[in-house]
């Protein structure tokens, strides 16, 4: 009862996916490569697991592959449902672990996007002070 319903809505999900990409939206994602799908870009490196994985029966049958691990992972991430359901502690404590995660995740991406501002900004101002120094040694 936990996991009909839900997969019910992936396979349907699943389903209007491949339809965008394989049908609807194929002839512009064949002409432009520079669109990323969940696929090319988990298969964008062959040196990559990710592309060696979805390789394993052959290049042609990525999408395939794609589709039917992402089911079983699917699956998998449904197994913990009844328990996150009976159990109040454990829900809160797994929903603690995502809060610290994506807490972390984010002030990990900020701090990195504004120290390279800072660090850019800085070398502008370097550039600059080089530029003026030198003016005013020439005259």
């Amino acid at each position: 009862d936990f996991w009909i319903s839900p997969f019910g809505y992936y396979i349907l999900w699943q389903s209007i996916y491949l339809i965008k990409t394989e049908v609807v939206s194929k002839k512009k994602l064949e002409y432009n490569t520079e669109i990323m799908t969940s696929l090319r870009w988990m298969t964008r490196k062959k040196d990559s697991a990710s592309y060696k994985l979805l390789s394993v029966f052959g290049e042609h049958h990525q999408l395939p592959t794609f589709v039917a691990i992402q089911a079983v992972y699917t699956l998998v991430t449904f197994l913990g449902i009844p328990l996150l359901w009976h159990s109040i502690w454990l829900h809160t404590i797994y929903l603690g672990v995502i809060f610290i995660i994506a807490l972390a995740n984010g002030a990990t991406y900020y701090f990195h996007i504004f120290a390279k501002r800072y660090i850019e900004e800085i070398g502008k101002l370097v550039v600059e002070e080089e530029k003026l120094g030198n003016n005013n040694n020439t005259k």
